[in-house]
C-alpha cells in the first residue's frame, strides 16, 4: 500500500496509463507538469 507502480517523464499533451496489468482496485494518479503543483485524482481500476 502506499507504492509508486509508474514514474515516468510524459512530453505532449496526451498520455496513456497502462493498466491491463493492473490488480483492480483504487489508485492515486499524479501528474505534475514544471513548475506548477501536481493534479491528484482518484482512479478505479475494475
Amino acid at each position: 500500500m502506499g507504492q509508486a507502480v509508474l514514474t515516468d517523464t510524459f512530453r505532449g499533451n496526451g498520455v496513456a496509463v497502462p493498466i491491463a496489468n493492473m490488480a483492480a482496485g483504487l489508485y492515486l494518479l499524479s501528474v505534475q507538469a514544471d513548475g506548477t503543483a501536481p493534479a491528484t485524482q482518484r482512479v478505479t481500476v475494475e
